[in-house]
């Protein structure tokens, strides 16, 4: 007889399952679902067991898989409740979305249809964010439909949107449909189609609306971009703030370069730099200089401290 070179087949009868505790006692667990598969050897529950039809637990202790043709590979205290749903390890995770997956990590939930959680600690997909994903990071939240969060901590994609993109940072909100933000710190990205990249405490609150970088800037105006600098608002439709600190572009069309506290509050109005320079009429422009102000329609100011223009 060959004793060297062998195969052993366990063969469950008709659609019994295959398991390596008796069940019906509190160490063995429930009865396992039609050709079952669980081979955990802990638990603390009659519940955690490979329950559903086509159900499998691969190792670890105290996990439950008990949704039709669910799979947890291993680690502690996961749960697949649903159909098709997969928990690769970790601690405390759960895929409860249809189909949904939880990779690893620690206390993630994996709870939109087809959603998909990778690692990191207590981040969620919620009940309604189907096809939602989140990476890595922590405490982390995707809860609209096709939302992303690539990593970082206390990020939020809030209910109702689609089509959202949140790479990282901390905390960082994303409120409309089809927004994507970078990361930073403290971002907030709230217009349908708007774009803040990164910084901190920066906003794009309207549609179209982008924020580059830096701190405290506001897209407000629908199209309207700043770019970077401090404190700089693009409240005006089309409107441009380039950098600077406390520079503003308030009207349709209107350009602020950068320096500093310049307004181009005139429609079509620009102000390419200097400090405290107001253009205030129609197609009025500032190049620089100091506390100049161009009211006139067309007017124009080169540079300078305390000139006014109020015609052509």
């Amino acid at each position: 007889v060959n004793l060297t070179d062998y195969s052993v087949a366990i063969i469950p009868n008709g659609t019994g399952s295959f398991m390596l505790s008796a069940p019906d006692t509190i160490t063995g667990g429930n009865r396992r679902g039609a050709y079952a598969v669980d081979l955990q050897l802990f638990r603390s529950s009659q519940t955690q067991v490979a329950s559903a039809q086509y159900a499998s637990i691969a190792g670890g202790s105290q996990n439950e898989s008990s949704g039709f043709g669910s799979s947890v590979c291993g680690g502690v205290s996961n749960r697949a409740t649903n159909s098709y749903t997969h928990v690769g390890g970790g601690n405390g995770n759960t895929a409860s979305g249809d189909r949904a997956t939880v990779v690893g990590g620690n206390n993630g939930t994996a709870a939109g249809g087809y959603s998909f959680v990778g690692g990191g600690f207590s981040n969620d997909t919620g009940a309604s964010a189907t096809n939602a994903g989140i990476v890595a990071g922590q405490n982390n939240d995707a809860l609209s439909t096709n939302s992303f969060i690539g990593a970082g901590s206390g990020n939020i994609i809030r209910a109702g949107g689609d089509s959202q993109v949140l790479a990282g940072g901390q905390p960082n909100v994303v409120a409309s449909t089809h927004v994507f933000l970078g990361g930073g710190n403290a971002n907030v990205a709230s217009g349908s189609y708007s774009v803040v990249v990164g910084g901190q405490y920066n906003s794009s609150s309207v549609d179209y609306a982008f924020v580059g970088g830096g701190q405290y800037n506001t897209g407000s105006g629908t199209y309207s971009s700043a770019v970077g600098g401090q404190r700089n608002l693009a409240s005006g439709g089309w409107s441009h703030v380039g950098g600077g600190l406390l520079n503003t572009g308030s009207a349709n069309y209107s350009f602020a370069g950068g320096g500093q506290s310049n307004t181009a509050s005139g429609l079509h109005a620009v102000v390419v730099g200097g400090n405290t320079n107001i253009a205030t009429g129609v197609q009025s422009a500032i190049v620089g200089g100091t506390l100049n102000v161009a009211e006139g329609t067309g007017a124009f100011i080169g540079g300078g401290n305390g000139n006014i223009v109020t015609g052509k």
